[in-house]
Protein backbone atom coordinates (compact mmCIF):
# COMPACT_ATOMS: atom_id res chain seq x y z
CA UNK A 1 0.00 0.00 0.00
CA UNK A 2 1.01 3.44 -0.95
CA UNK A 3 0.99 6.14 1.63
CA UNK A 4 -0.06 9.27 1.23
CA UNK A 5 2.03 12.10 0.36
CA UNK A 6 1.75 15.80 2.16
CA UNK A 7 0.36 16.81 -1.62
CA UNK A 8 -2.33 14.66 -1.62
CA UNK A 9 -3.09 15.45 1.91
CA UNK A 10 -3.27 19.02 0.85
CA UNK A 11 -5.13 18.27 -2.31
CA UNK A 12 -8.07 16.19 0.33
CA UNK A 13 -8.11 18.87 2.84
CA UNK A 14 -8.63 21.55 0.21
CA UNK A 15 -11.42 19.19 -1.20
CA UNK A 16 -13.20 18.96 2.05
CA UNK A 17 -13.05 22.22 2.62
CA UNK A 18 -14.44 23.32 -0.49
CA UNK A 19 -17.32 20.45 -0.32
CA UNK A 20 -18.31 22.30 3.20
CA UNK A 21 -18.03 25.47 2.04
CA UNK A 22 -20.87 24.40 -1.57
CA UNK A 23 -23.07 23.13 1.34
CA UNK A 24 -22.70 26.03 3.63
CA UNK A 25 -23.92 28.26 0.33
CA UNK A 26 -27.02 25.88 -0.55
CA UNK A 27 -27.79 26.13 3.14
CA UNK A 28 -27.14 29.96 3.51
CA UNK A 29 -24.69 29.92 6.04
CA UNK A 30 -21.10 30.58 6.39
CA UNK A 31 -18.47 29.09 7.53
CA UNK A 32 -18.45 28.60 11.35
CA UNK A 33 -22.07 29.20 11.49
CA UNK A 34 -24.23 26.11 12.74
CA UNK A 35 -28.37 26.57 10.98
CA UNK A 36 -31.34 27.39 13.03
CA UNK A 37 -33.15 24.67 13.80
CA UNK A 38 -36.83 25.53 13.02
CA UNK A 39 -39.37 23.54 15.30
CA UNK A 40 -41.35 20.52 14.25
CA UNK A 41 -44.87 21.33 13.32
CA UNK A 42 -46.88 19.58 15.59
CA UNK A 43 -50.11 17.36 13.71
CA UNK A 44 -52.91 18.90 13.33
CA UNK A 45 -52.15 22.68 14.50
CA UNK A 46 -51.64 25.35 11.36
CA UNK A 47 -48.87 27.47 12.37
CA UNK A 48 -50.35 30.15 9.77
CA UNK A 49 -53.84 30.62 12.58
CA UNK A 50 -53.28 32.71 15.30
CA UNK A 51 -55.98 34.99 17.57
CA UNK A 52 -58.37 33.79 15.35
CA UNK A 53 -61.01 35.12 17.47
CA UNK A 54 -59.64 39.06 16.89
CA UNK A 55 -59.77 38.34 13.43
CA UNK A 56 -63.76 37.13 13.52
CA UNK A 57 -64.83 40.36 16.15
CA UNK A 58 -63.50 42.47 13.18
CA UNK A 59 -65.67 40.39 10.28
CA UNK A 60 -68.61 40.59 12.79
CA UNK A 61 -68.53 44.31 13.24
CA UNK A 62 -67.82 45.02 9.49
CA UNK A 63 -71.04 43.14 8.57
CA UNK A 64 -72.76 45.29 11.24
CA UNK A 65 -71.22 48.39 9.85
CA UNK A 66 -72.15 47.58 6.19
CA UNK A 67 -76.05 46.53 7.34
CA UNK A 68 -75.87 50.41 9.10
CA UNK A 69 -74.41 51.60 6.03
CA UNK A 70 -77.15 50.80 3.31
CA UNK A 71 -76.62 52.01 -0.29
CA UNK A 72 -79.36 53.08 -2.32
CA UNK A 73 -79.89 53.00 -6.51
CA UNK A 74 -82.22 54.82 -8.81
CA UNK A 75 -83.95 52.17 -11.02
CA UNK A 76 -86.47 52.21 -13.96
CA UNK A 77 -89.03 49.50 -13.64
CA UNK A 78 -91.81 49.41 -16.92
CA UNK A 79 -92.67 53.32 -17.38
CA UNK A 80 -91.83 54.07 -13.68
CA UNK A 81 -88.40 55.38 -12.12
CA UNK A 82 -88.04 55.22 -7.96
CA UNK A 83 -85.52 54.29 -5.59
CA UNK A 84 -84.75 51.35 -3.80
CA UNK A 85 -82.10 49.81 -1.88
CA UNK A 86 -79.18 48.72 -3.23
CA UNK A 87 -79.76 44.80 -1.99
CA UNK A 88 -82.58 44.42 -3.00
CA UNK A 89 -81.93 44.60 -6.42
CA UNK A 90 -81.17 40.85 -7.24
CA UNK A 91 -84.25 40.30 -5.68
CA UNK A 92 -86.78 42.65 -7.77
CA UNK A 93 -84.63 41.51 -10.95
CA UNK A 94 -86.00 38.16 -9.95
CA UNK A 95 -89.22 38.68 -9.71
CA UNK A 96 -90.11 40.59 -13.01
CA UNK A 97 -88.33 37.16 -14.74
CA UNK A 98 -90.49 35.02 -12.99
CA UNK A 99 -93.36 37.20 -13.82
CA UNK A 100 -92.21 37.39 -17.71
CA UNK A 101 -91.20 33.59 -17.61
CA UNK A 102 -95.42 33.20 -16.02
CA UNK A 103 -96.42 35.30 -18.64
CA UNK A 104 -94.80 33.86 -21.67
CA UNK A 105 -96.00 30.28 -20.36
CA UNK A 106 -99.44 31.06 -20.26
CA UNK A 107 -99.18 33.00 -23.84
CA UNK A 108 -97.14 29.35 -25.49
CA UNK A 109 -100.22 27.57 -23.42
CA UNK A 110 -103.04 29.66 -24.92
CA UNK A 111 -101.00 29.19 -28.60
CA UNK A 112 -101.16 25.38 -28.36
CA UNK A 113 -105.12 25.11 -27.19
CA UNK A 114 -105.68 27.35 -30.08
CA UNK A 115 -103.76 25.46 -32.18
CA UNK A 116 -105.80 22.47 -31.09
CA UNK A 117 -108.93 23.93 -31.90
CA UNK A 118 -107.70 24.70 -35.18
CA UNK A 119 -108.48 28.50 -34.64
CA UNK A 120 -106.36 31.52 -35.52
CA UNK A 121 -103.96 32.54 -32.69
CA UNK A 122 -103.73 36.08 -32.74
CA UNK A 123 -102.72 37.59 -29.04
CA UNK A 124 -98.69 39.06 -29.36
CA UNK A 125 -95.73 37.65 -27.66
CA UNK A 126 -95.90 39.34 -23.94
CA UNK A 127 -93.20 41.79 -24.41
CA UNK A 128 -90.47 41.82 -21.64
CA UNK A 129 -90.39 44.52 -18.62
CA UNK A 130 -88.16 47.16 -19.07
CA UNK A 131 -85.36 46.76 -15.86
CA UNK A 132 -82.64 49.14 -15.98
CA UNK A 133 -80.42 50.29 -12.93
CA UNK A 134 -79.86 54.50 -13.76
CA UNK A 135 -77.49 55.26 -10.60
CA UNK A 136 -75.98 53.36 -7.48
CA UNK A 137 -74.26 54.08 -4.49
CA UNK A 138 -76.18 56.54 -3.08
CA UNK A 139 -75.40 56.81 0.98
CA UNK A 140 -78.95 58.04 1.57
CA UNK A 141 -82.20 57.68 0.20
CA UNK A 142 -82.78 61.61 0.36
CA UNK A 143 -79.89 61.83 -1.73
CA UNK A 144 -80.81 59.16 -4.36
CA UNK A 145 -84.30 61.26 -4.63
CA UNK A 146 -82.87 64.31 -5.03
CA UNK A 147 -80.68 62.78 -7.85
CA UNK A 148 -84.12 60.77 -9.44
CA UNK A 149 -85.75 64.58 -9.52
CA UNK A 150 -82.51 65.75 -11.80
CA UNK A 151 -82.68 62.83 -14.34
CA UNK A 152 -86.47 63.58 -14.41
CA UNK A 153 -86.25 66.92 -14.90
CA UNK A 154 -83.25 66.66 -17.61
CA UNK A 155 -85.18 64.02 -18.93
CA UNK A 156 -88.58 66.30 -19.16
CA UNK A 157 -86.09 69.14 -20.65
CA UNK A 158 -84.32 67.09 -23.69
CA UNK A 159 -87.69 66.43 -24.68
CA UNK A 160 -89.15 69.86 -24.97
CA UNK A 161 -86.22 70.75 -26.98
CA UNK A 162 -85.96 67.37 -29.26
CA UNK A 163 -89.46 67.89 -30.27
CA UNK A 164 -90.31 70.80 -32.99
CA UNK A 165 -93.23 72.69 -32.04
CA UNK A 166 -93.99 73.22 -35.74
CA UNK A 167 -93.20 72.07 -39.16
CA UNK A 168 -90.28 73.92 -39.30
CA UNK A 169 -86.60 72.35 -38.68
CA UNK A 170 -84.43 74.01 -36.26
CA UNK A 171 -83.42 77.09 -38.58
CA UNK A 172 -86.73 77.84 -38.77
CA UNK A 173 -87.62 77.42 -42.46
CA UNK A 174 -90.54 74.98 -43.23
CA UNK A 175 -89.14 71.87 -43.48
CA UNK A 176 -88.91 70.26 -47.14
CA UNK A 177 -92.48 67.89 -48.09
CA UNK A 178 -91.28 64.66 -49.42
CA UNK A 179 -93.06 63.79 -52.41
CA UNK A 180 -94.15 60.17 -53.30
CA UNK A 181 -95.55 59.02 -56.50
CA UNK A 182 -96.21 55.43 -54.93
CA UNK A 183 -94.26 53.70 -57.61
CA UNK A 184 -91.45 52.61 -55.63
CA UNK A 185 -89.03 54.43 -58.45
CA UNK A 186 -85.32 54.17 -57.47
CA UNK A 187 -85.15 57.69 -55.41
CA UNK A 188 -81.24 57.89 -56.26
CA UNK A 189 -79.99 55.84 -53.41
CA UNK A 190 -77.42 53.21 -54.34
CA UNK A 191 -78.57 50.01 -52.26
Amino acid sequence: MRSITARTRFALVVLASVIVAAGAITTGTALGEEEEKKPVREKGKDSRKKDTGKKEKEKSSKKKDATAREKYAIVTIGETTRVVKASELAGIRQEIVKKYRADLKAWQDAGKEARKAKQKFTQPKPARTLFKVVATNFSTEDAAKKRMEQIAAKEKDAESKSKPKSKRDRKGKPAPEKEDDGEGEDDGRQA
